[in-house]
């Protein structure tokens, strides 16, 4: 079962830059990973970060972890970009939440 995503959508950029798909899979070694669709409503190729703030646990086993990447897509496409991140899959499955942004690098 995937936990919620993000409750706020993700704004059109300065950058043209947007984040239009995420998914949370679990690694080879058992690690959530973060696999985001990034899309250039630009007309001319663009850079930014994409960013992914995850958060699992309660109480004093809670912990928050960001992960970023450099990416360039070029205009009117979209390209897919996997973050790592240090939680355990079957950790950040019961109950865990990701909330994924672009910026301008």
């Amino acid at each position: 079962m995937t936990p919620p995503r993000s409750p706020v959508p993700t704004e059109p950029s300065d950058t043209g830059l947007v984040v239009a798909d995420f998914a949370d899979v679990e690694g080879d070694d058992g690690d959530l990973l973060v696999v985001v669709t990034v899309e250039n409503a630009a007309g001319e190729s663009r850079s930014g970060v994409v960013e992914a703030t995850v958060a699992a646990g309660s109480g004093e086993d809670a912990r928050e972890e960001t992960v970023a990447a450099e990416v360039t897509v070029g205009p009117g496409e979209r390209t897919e970009v996997t973050l790592e991140t240090s939680f355990g899959f079957d950790e950040f499955s019961s109950g865990g939440s990701i909330r994924v942004d672009v910026r301008p690098n």
